[in-house]
């Protein structure tokens, strides 16, 4: 179930933006930039946790908490962002 959900909601970090390449109805990626993030909740699906990030053109991206290096892949983002972005203070 693992291997299936990382496919399926596949995430992308860079300086700029958090992207995921799922589809949606008008886009097969979603793009939020870090200033844009708007609000980020924990969620469960299928057993396994997410964070899913809401940026201002009402998109969302579910990151996985559940990854292999996940502790890597956490302080990567922390490293791209600001103390006060929803996405920080929902990592800590």
């Amino acid at each position: 179930m693992t291997q299936i959900s990382i496919y399926c909601f596949p995430v992308g970090i860079n300086s700029v933006e958090i992207r995921s390449f799922t589809f949606n109805l008008l886009h097969w990626n979603q793009r939020i930039n870090w200033h844009d993030i708007q609000k980020v909740k924990s969620r469960t699906i299928l057993g396994l946790r997410y964070l899913v990030i809401s940026g201002s053109k009402k998109c969302q991206i579910y990151v996985p908490l559940f990854l292999s290096k996940q502790h890597q892949f956490e302080q990567e983002l922390k490293d791209l962002l600001e103390d006060s972005n929803p996405l920080f203070q929902a990592l800590l």
